[in-house]
């Protein structure tokens, strides 16, 4: 078959699952032909340009002409001793119609590799994979190389005399460890888990010049799970210090363009009118929130809008770890649950400004469908620090607790008291002066990472009365250590005697 523009309806593709012994590969200059490009990055362009045919929508049918900003995308990331890039685009930019031929390209460029595609999810993964194979079926000479192997369990693409494998798999460490990939793919990296990400960097190295390449828009939100989200993570390192092999390449708005103008859509994408429709773009603008239509659309962080707290500022506390002296006065918080949210005691040493988590009761994972929080356990720590500290008042959220907080009250007296955390008359007013506490840093804590990860989970809800904390409807995490923090800084306010005023 001829080199170039290939019409799959006028030729008869060779079986694609060649399980016989004898098979042998088409006689091919394929591989001979671009090896003599020494520099990666040319050799990738060279290849996509000359070999892959647009599988489908614009442009479907004509070899690919890659854009200029794709080219230096490519050159910053396959040249210069580059082990880990990562890509940072807004929506509609064209990330799978170039992530697609790379693959390819990588499963051609040398021998005995392992390339994987990898997204959250193997739907997210077959995005890139399934394209990356239609380039490989109409071009006959890439397709004589290959053996497609479609069945759904273990879809994978094996270029059997070169010893090479093209794979998709989703994003989780069970599915990656164990992989060892010479190339990995990660797309939507901004919301692949932490330690996958990590799974993956650590599962490569074996073949030399093997290239980690994440691809995404910037995640919801910069924390997740109490730690920073991998994607905004590595934009930090990078932005604070060079790192050899790293390379963090970004399309974005700058921050003080105007989101409403097309000049500020084309400055954040450089694929506006070619993989995405202006019109479409505009009537995002018109429909979604615009914290959403910066992140997607312009390819901007955002979180920093809709968080409660920044981590910058949490981490500015001093950190006193351990308990709390025996008979030191306190106050306390609790917010309880039943089986699905976290429960947790939180005590504020008032002598020392020190909030320090007594206990919490998290559903475990995997847990059994009849679980629920140990409620003889918790009435058990709220005893013991009645008994060894001198408690001075706790406030406790009433909801689905109520029977239990009354027969606390029967043997603490008006030490316990329910507080209702969904009024805002009260929430409001308490959660505004723990946050004025935490910026003029009056507080200190005793490092509980649980602690941290429910602070910046929460998000401000502003209300005529201040801002109240609730749980971000799209990233749904705990926050209940936060208000049982809340609570128990609040009870020690109002124990503050009031300020006396002189009559003049």
């Amino acid at each position: 078959p001829g080199h170039g523009h290939v019409d799959p309806d006028t030729w008869a593709p060779l079986p694609e699952d060649r399980r016989r012994a004898t098979w042998t590969p088409a006689r091919s200059d394929i591989f001979a032909r671009y090896a003599g490009i020494k520099r990666r990055s040319s050799r990738a362009i060279a290849f996509i340009e000359g070999e892959c045919v647009v599988p489908e929508g614009r442009g479907a049918g004509r070899p690919y002409k890659l854009l200029p900003f794709q080219r230096r995308l490519l050159r910053r990331s396959l040249d210069a001793g580059i082990l880990q890039a990562v890509w940072s685009l807004p929506r509609g930019a064209g990330k799978t119609s170039l992530t697609a031929p790379l693959l390819v390209f990588f499963a051609f460029d040398r021998p005995g590799v392992t390339v994987v595609a990898a997204a959250t999810g193997m739907r997210g993964a077959r995005l890139a994979y399934d394209k990356a194979v239609s380039i490989i079926r109409r071009n006959p000479r890439l397709l004589g190389q290959c053996r497609i192997h479609g069945d759904a369990t273990a879809p994978r693409v094996e270029l059997p005399m070169r010893g090479t494998q093209l794979l998709p798999l989703p994003a989780t460490e069970a599915a990656i460890v164990g992989q060892g990939p010479s190339e990995a793919l990660v797309d939507e990296v901004g919301y692949v888990d932490a330690d996958t990400l990590e799974a993956i960097a650590t599962g490569m190295g074996k073949t030399e010049g093997s290239l980690l390449l994440a691809i995404g828009t910037p995640g919801v939100g910069t924390v997740r799970d109490g730690e920073d989200n991998p994607m905004w993570r590595l934009r930090k390192l990078t932005g604070e210090r060079d790192i050899p092999g790293l390379v963090y390449l970004e399309h974005a708005a700058p921050p003080g363009m105007d989101p409403a103008s097309p000049r500020t859509w084309r400055r954040a994408n450089p694929g506006l009118g070619i993989f995405v429709d202006p019109r479409r773009v505009a009537l995002d603008y018109a429909t979604l929130p615009l914290s959403r239509f910066r992140q997607m659309r312009l390819g901007q962080w955002v979180q920093q809008e809709d968080a409660w707290m920044l981590a910058d500022r949490w981490d500015a506390l001093v950190v006193e770890p351990g308990p709390v002296p025996a008979g030191s006065s306190v106050t306390l918080g609790f917010d309880g649950s039943v089986s699905r949210d976290t429960t947790a005691l939180v005590a504020y040493d008032i002598g020392a400004g020190r909030i320090v988590v007594l206990g919490l009761w998290a559903r475990p994972s995997p847990a059994p469908r009849d679980w629920s929080v140990p409620r003889a356990e918790v009435l058990g720590v709220i005893d013991r620090a009645f008994a060894e500290l001198d408690v001075q008042l706790m406030l406790a959220d009433p909801w689905h607790w109520r029977t239990e907080l009354q027969g606390l009250a029967l043997t603490y007296g008006d030490k316990v008291l329910e507080w209702n955390t969904a009024a805002a008359t009260r929430m409001a007013p308490a959660t505004d002066a723990f946050y004025q506490a935490v910026v003029k840093r009056e507080l200190t804590w005793d490092g509980t990472p649980e602690l941290r990860a429910h602070v910046l989970s929460a998000v401000a809800r502003t209300t005529p009365l201040g801002s109240v904390i609730t749980k971000d409807a799209r990233r749904p995490q705990h926050i209940d250590a936060l208000i049982a923090a809340i609570l128990a800084y609040e009870a020690a306010r109002t124990l503050a005697p009031a300020p006396s005023y002189a009559i003049y």
